[in-house]
């Protein structure tokens, strides 16, 4: 049931980016989006990046809370590095509409994409509250609870949690395009026909 609803999300995303008419506002409005996210997704990169090295670097910044920190500015990082760049592309080609089925790709992509990483940040700021709320409520137990081995299982378990919904949404990616290309075929039954006669 919740793949059915999510493959129906994701095609409704499809056709609305691929089908409908470019008006004005909405022009602008990508574009907008396209700037914004050129010049926020350097810095996003950069200031993330500059939280790991001072963390990895100062071993006085080395507390578990700065660890688990430099773990959700790993995850930013990558939002930076993956995410924003797709969403720009994506946008891109819409604004452009060069071609449809490159369009559809990306679309996909950007969607995987910025899934799984927005999953992977929510559940480092569960797993970084989790740890504020264990100093604030259990602090005498603290030492014992928040070790380096739990948390580096806990962040092992987000990551291992990611790769498996990153499998999900690739699963769900394709049977949409089966689907997409059974549509096509039943549109179209001439087209696989005149191919068929061409190979002969």
């Amino acid at each position: 049931m919740a793949n059915v609803s999510r493959s129906n999300s994701t095609s409704k995303v499809l056709n609305t980016m691929v089908d409908q008419e470019l008006t004005f506002p909405l022009q602008v409005s990508y574009i907008t989006n396209i700037i914004f996210n050129s010049i926020s997704c350097p810095f996003t990169v950069l200031l993330n990046v500059l939280v790991i090295l001072a963390v990895k670097s100062r071993p006085r910044l080395q507390s578990k809370p700065n660890i688990l920190l430099a773990c959700l500015a790993a995850t930013d990082a990558m939002n930076g590095l993956a995410a924003q760049p797709f969403f720009i592309f994506a946008l891109t080609l819409t604004l452009l509409r060069i071609n449809k089925q490159t369009l559809e790709f990306s679309i996909v992509i950007q969607n995987l994409v910025s899934r799984a990483l927005f999953v992977c940040s929510a559940l480092h700021l569960i797993l970084v509250t989790w740890e504020r709320l264990v100093a604030i409520k259990f602090t005498m137990n603290y030492p014992y609870i928040v070790t380096n081995r739990n948390i580096k299982l806990a962040v092992d378990f987000i990551i291992v949690n990611d790769v498996w919904f990153v499998i999900n949404v690739c699963e769900i990616v394709q049977n949409k395009i089966n689907v997409h290309n059974k549509n096509k075929v039943k549109e179209c039954p001439n087209c696989t026909e005149k191919r068929d006669g061409m190979n002969v």
